[in-house]
């Protein structure tokens, strides 16, 4: 027999607001439908059977047969133990779920401290001079205080000269300094 097509047909709709999981739920009914394979009409009592006693916590067994009295005795210390399990796993979801709130609170009524930013680290270099008695000596300048290399620092004239030369030949009206009419 298999397994996984007969539990697929003898599912049923799990009804809202049971004190049990889903998957207790289902496999009562399954247990239900192994003990009496046969009467589908014992089936149908035993399950409304355990919905009444889910919904009330007690069910009327007279009108039901022998067998199914027994049956449900049987089922009905199971479903206790269930709703048992299932109070504790609620109760502890919803404690996880306060702890968990509280915290996310906490955490947004916590005052937030201005981080005052850090001025930028003054960048300096490292110097190894070579003395000439054989030493080393090490020095730590900053950027600012070295000096340009040739190249930069003549490239730098050029520009102030072309910015000179510009702004005294460029002025409307002005005569170049070394001008000298003839």
């Amino acid at each position: 027999m298999n397994t996984a097509s007969s539990s697929t047909a003898r599912t049923s709709r799990y009804p809202a607001n049971l004190p049990i999981s889903r998957k207790a739920y289902d496999k009562f009914v399954e247990r239900i439908h192994r003990v009496f394979p046969t009467d589908p009409e014992t089936v149908g009592h035993m399950i409304k059977l355990m919905k009444m006693y889910l919904a009330k916590g007690e069910a009327a067994l007279e009108p039901f047969s022998i067998s199914a009295r027994v049956a449900f005795a049987f089922l009905a210390q199971d479903i206790d133990v269930a709703i048992e399990r299932s109070a504790r796993a609620r109760q502890r979801a919803r404690e996880r779920r306060e702890a968990r709130e509280a915290q996310i609170a906490a955490i947004a009524a916590m005052p937030r401290p201005e981080i005052p930013q850090a001025p930028e680290p003054e960048k300096y270099v490292t110097i190894h001079e070579c003395n000439p008695n054989g030493t080393h000596t090490i020095i730590h300048r900053p950027l600012s205080a070295i000096r340009n290399s040739r190249r930069e620092r003549r490239a730098q004239a050029r520009k102030a000269k072309a910015v000179t030369t510009a702004t005294a030949t460029t002025a409307p009206g002005s005569v170049p300094s070394d001008y000298r009419p003839d």
